[in-house]
């Protein structure tokens, strides 16, 4: 048995949005336990394993098992002490939710990572692989995590700062160049956004430049675009997504600006 799960950062909005993240947790740890991919795993063995990784107690997970059946497996069968589940394959789930959001390449998460946490520290990981599905770091809004994920923008804003998986980055976008700081004093002030810009110095030139949406760069390692479910494949037919690429700088990028510094 490996000793990590793989996340699809699709599923993950998905069950963000339907407040379903802490069964599909479980589901990943149930698959753990399926090792000849047959489906059907005991249910005993699914509450031992959650115990030993989450720390939470049966009667919980027997709560969660009954909020599963037909989400992320069959209703139990078997006798007393020797009952089993049939665990829905990653396919029948994304039929299910219908994720909204594009292609992402899959993150590997090692179990140690989540050993011992609770739900808050889960969802906080599972909105930061969210956050930093992009592998190249483009920049996105919180308009689009808060409509894909479902939270509200300070739940949002609060896991992502206490996140230890994933690091934020901020962009500017450069409006405008003179050696005339008045001239883009006033086209600040024209601005329909005003308070997301300023004017920074740099080699006796001016720059208006106003905040763009965050990067985030996400931590784990990822998998390849092919290792993701067929269904997943057929989904992102549905889903358009247009970007135009823009004149974005990262904050790194602006420290050598002297009026930036200060």
């Amino acid at each position: 048995m490996s000793k990590n799960i793989v996340i699809y950062p699709e599923i993950a909005a998905s069950v963000l949005k339907t407040k379903e993240d802490d069964l599909y947790i479980l589901w990943l740890l149930a698959k753990k336990i399926d090792v000849n991919g047959s489906g059907i795993v005991s249910l005993k063995e699914i509450i031992n394993f959650a115990k030993i990784v989450l720390n939470i107690k049966s009667n919980y997970i027997y709560d969660k098992i009954e909020k599963g059946i037909d989400k992320f497996w069959r209703k139990p069968f078997g006798t007393y002490g020797n009952k089993f589940v049939c665990l829905l394959s990653p396919s029948k789930i994304v039929q299910r939710l219908q994720p909204q959001i594009t292609r992402s390449k899959p993150v590997v998460v090692p179990l140690e990572y989540i050993h011992r946490t609770d739900r808050k520290f889960i969802r906080g990981m599972l909105i930061s692989i969210v956050a930093g599905r992009y592998h190249d770091n483009r920049p996105l809004s919180m308009y689009s995590l808060i409509h894909n994920i479902g939270l509200s923008e300070s739940t949002i804003r609060n896991a992502l700062y206490e996140s230890k998986c994933i690091s934020v980055k901020t962009n500017y976008l450069i409006l405008a160049s003179s050696k005339d700081k008045t001239s883009l004093s006033l086209k600040m002030q024209q601005c329909n956004q005003p308070w997301a810009c300023k004017i920074i110095h740099n080699d006796d030139i001016f720059h208006l430049i106003k905040q763009q949406a965050n990067s985030y760069d996400l931590d784990f390692y990822r998998l390849s675009y092919k290792s993701r479910p067929k269904e997943l494949k057929r989904n992102d037919k549905k889903l358009f997504e247009i970007l135009e690429p823009e004149n974005i700088i990262s904050k790194n990028d602006l420290m050598s600006f002297k009026a930036y510094q200060q």
